[in-house]
């Protein structure tokens, strides 16, 4: 089963509806996203009737909602991804049918990686934490580098065991890039120290291999318009060739 909802702008009366007598109070605050966890009908997902659901998923759905931060929650044994309007721009073009939709289900691409850590902590283990971490994400149909520091918590249900897991997430894309950025063009600025004219500037020095994200261009090509590199060479004093893509080793 899979949840299958539209989004829409949230009413100004947030017990509006006819099921407004049967929503547990855990659904009604949290914005847009409690809007929306407020009209679908959960009968037909994982979890079931919101009024079934243990007091350790209400409580945990009540935090989430009422937090701004992004906050995911992962329930039972098929990790159910619930969440608050802070994590929604996260999934991009799989939102809203993400909302209760199995983990693996949404983040197929990467839960090669997340997924082991996620089925640790539900099996009993230690909470998990990760800084700055890659994840080749597919949210708007197309791989894309993204990076994100995070945490899985396990929550503690009814029976003493692992109900689910806990998630504040932070994405970090923009810090890391840019530091990137900044780092390139250091070690470009120490590498060109002392050369007078931009052309001694490329040419000057011994072969040198230099790591160049995907991000920059060639600095030094004019034949061809600017285009993406990884490692380039560095020619040796006296060449005519400009930079060229590194040969592979």
């Amino acid at each position: 089963m899979q949840s299958s909802l539209t989004e829409s702008a949230p009413s100004s009366d947030a017990t509006a509806g006819p099921r407004a007598g049967t929503i547990p109070a855990c659904l009604m605050r949290g914005g847009r996203m409690g809007e929306l966890m407020r009209s679908l009908d959960w009968t037909g997902t994982r979890l079931g009737a919101p009024e079934t659901w243990p007091q350790s998923l209400r409580t945990s759905i009540s935090i989430c909602l009422d937090c701004h931060f992004p906050i995911l929650v992962w329930w039972g044994p098929e990790l159910v991804m619930l969440y608050n309007d802070d994590y929604r721009p996260m999934l991009g073009g799989k939102h809203p049918a993400s909302l209760g939709q199995r983990g693996q289900e949404c983040w197929s691409e990467i839960w090669h990686i997340i997924g082991p850590m996620l089925h640790g902590v539900l099996a009993g283990g230690e909470a998990t934490r990760s800084e700055d971490l890659l994840l080749l994400l597919e949210s708007n149909g197309y791989p894309e580098e993204r990076y994100f520091s995070f945490s899985y918590s396990p929550i503690q249900d009814e029976t003493g065991g692992v109900g689910g897991v806990f998630t504040p997430v932070k994405e970090t894309t923009d810090n890391v890039i840019g530091e990137r950025r900044l780092r390139t063009v250091r070690d470009l600025a120490a590498r060109a120290r002392g050369a007078h004219d931009f052309d001694t500037a490329c040419r000057r020095g011994p072969i040198r291999w230099l790591r160049i994200p995907s991000t920059c261009h060639s600095p030094c090509s004019t034949r061809s318009p600017p285009r993406p590199i990884g490692r380039v060479w560095w020619p040796p004093r006296g060449s005519r060739r400009g930079i060229r893509q590194a040969p592979k080793r």
